[in-house]
């Protein structure tokens, strides 16, 4: 089971980050403001802490 959550956390984690990186090569690509989009990151990782609380056995 927590094998499972740690996975669940490592492959969301992967996720954030090549998003992340994504969004920062367009933001400096277009040339928009970084600070605007970091928020973001913060709700992302809230919400992956909050789902594999919710991991149960089926």
């Amino acid at each position: 089971m927590v094998n499972i959550i740690i996975r669940y956390i490592l492959n969301s984690l992967a996720i954030l980050a090549f998003s992340f990186l994504l969004s920062l090569s367009l933001n400096f690509y277009l040339g928009l403001k970084l600070s605007s989009n970091l928020y973001l990151v913060f709700i992302f990782i809230i919400y992956i802490l909050f789902s594999a609380g919710q991991v149960k056995k089926v």
